[in-house]
């Protein structure tokens, strides 16, 4: 297959993917990387050689023919600052991302970089009309053909939010079998409208009520958990997020609405913000604990950002983009391998034909979400009409859009929690229970010594832990003790007895 054909059949490539090929006759490896890139492709080179591949620490462990990890503690400011990667850098030296939507060969020792199509410089061109919702809700449906079919009913998490309502409508009109499961408490408003979803559509459905004991008490080994999740997504995801790692593959399919936030406009605290000075804005939205680290220590990240805002005239243009490349990209690239250790993980939002075409769309368009709602409303009107937990949709925030419909705009009143059973979430270090933070005095401060304090101040971590801290300093605390005990891990640190 020549370059021209193999580019024209990816780039219209459905699902999520990442793939290469080797044509040994020229000795060529040429690699694609998707849209969102949600299946990260690593590279590393040195002068001796240059690997690809899909996991970081087997990229890097290979590149520098060694059976352990080699560490750069410094290309992990993002980390720590957001509780992932979200620049192109990881954990491992020499190793990086490589860019989205991108064709990687590797010809006579040398790497060209180029773009599958010009579907990025196409974003948010695009005014629509109610044939462009007919044909992304036609793109949207067939986003659901790569779901191999089952004999057994697929598990789907119902709850009242505006992504699972949708993948429940996809899936229910491509008549995929499933059953309809929601976790919470029975008074909880996600649980409430969820049941009446179920109902409305005639749905299989079971609720889970949390087990209480074990959270609320600290019943966990903390470092185990905070190893299992970094093990599990090879260092790229901290481990205060709940992801499950099993070795074993038991071949289960699951269906999710991951991802969907891209078409909604993106990060939810910046979608409709703006600024004059988008580099500057960029820096202090995705980097706002510079104090706590060391300033020999940012100037990387800082380039990375002020780079993004270059030449672009829309924050919320920019604050989108990196929601798909880095957010997506990289957190739920990282999840996603987690999983993909035991199962096969479906989303639709993440399909590389309807992906594209959606986000053509104006930005204006995207943070109203006026796409979501759009394809809702073909599908079931009754359920994009439904109340949500705590919010409404953006077009209708300040008021309904249309005066005729003032009565209907009341029916659908947001719900909120009447008690605060299952607020309580022990993984926040502003708790005024000690046990935690605690456990992590334990982790970090044991030795003042250790690599982790080359970038932040020893004595500054000291002093948050002496007492309940803002809720902003939680991910850097869970980022810290996640690099420090998955590098321990590998060094085999006693102190935990590995």
């Amino acid at each position: 297959m020549g370059p021209d054909r193999a580019k024209e059949y990816i780039k219209n490539l459905p699902g999520a993917h990442a793939i290469s090929f080797a044509h040994i006759p020229s000795k060529t490896v040429r690699a694609f990387t998707h849209f969102s890139r949600v299946n990260p492709i690593y590279l590393f080179e040195n002068e001796e050689r240059i690997v690809l591949g899909l996991d970081p620490l087997i990229v890097n462990c290979i590149g520098s023919n060694s059976t352990k990890p080699i560490f750069n503690i410094d290309q992990s400011i993002s980390f720590l600052i957001q509780g992932y990667f979200s620049d192109n850098q990881t954990l491992f030296k020499g190793v990086q991302a490589v860019p989205e939507n991108s064709e990687i060969c590797i010809k006579n020792n040398s790497i060209i970089i180029s773009k599958v199509d010009d579907s990025i410089s196409r974003m948010f061109t695009k005014k629509p009309t109610d044939e462009d919702y007919d044909q992304l809700t036609d793109l949207y449906l067939k986003s659901f053909d790569v779901v191999p079919q089952s004999d057994k009913p697929y598990n789907l998490g119902l709850t009242g939010g505006k992504d699972s309502r949708l993948l429940t409508l996809g899936t229910l009109e491509n008549s995929i079998p499933f059953k309809a499961n929601t976790r919470g408490f029975n008074d909880h408003p996600d649980v409430v409208i969820a049941k009446e979803i179920a109902d409305k559509l005639n749905l299989e459905h079971t609720v889970k009520n949390p087990e209480l004991n074990k959270e609320k008490n600290l019943e966990i080994d903390l470092v185990e958990k905070i190893l299992k999740v970094m093990i599990g997504t090879s260092g790229t995801v901290y481990g205060y997020e709940n992801i499950g790692f099993i070795t074993e593959f038991k071949n289960k399919i699951g269906l999710t609405g991951v991802g969907a936030e891209s078409i909604r406009g993106g990060y939810n605290n910046l979608k409709k913000k703006e600024s004059k000075h988008i580099e500057e804005e960029l820096v202090n939205s995705f980097f706002p604990l510079k104090s706590y680290i060391r300033p020999e220590k940012q100037n990387m990240y800082k380039e990375f950002l002020y780079n993004l805002g270059k030449g672009e005239d829309s924050f919320k243009e920019v604050q989108n983009k990196h929601f798909l490349f880095y957010r997506n990209g990289r957190w739920s690239g990282g999840t996603r391998s987690s999983l993909s250790y035991s199962s096969n993980v479906y989303s639709p939002f993440f399909d590389n034909n309807f992906l594209k075409s959606a986000l053509e769309l104006d930005i204006n368009t995207l943070v109203n979400e006026r796409l979501h709602y759009n394809i809702m409303k073909r599908l079931k009107p009754e359920i994009a009409n439904m109340p949500f937990f705590e919010s409404r949709w953006q077009f209708e925030e300040k008021g309904p859009s249309n005066p005729n419909d003032f009565y209907e705009w009341l029916k659908r009143n947001p719900v909120y929690t009447k008690t605060q059973i299952g607020a309580y979430n022990w993984r926040l270090i502003k708790n005024e229970d000690d046990t935690l933070r605690n456990a992590f005095r334990k982790i970090l401060l044991s030795d003042p010594s250790h690599e982790i304090f080359s970038l932040v101040e020893y004595t500054q971590i000291d002093s948050i832990l002496k007492g309940p801290a803002p809720v902003k300093l939680n991910k850097l605390i869970w980022s810290l003790a996640s690099l420090k005990i998955y590098m321990d891990y590998y060094s085999n640190n006693q102190e935990y007895g590995f």
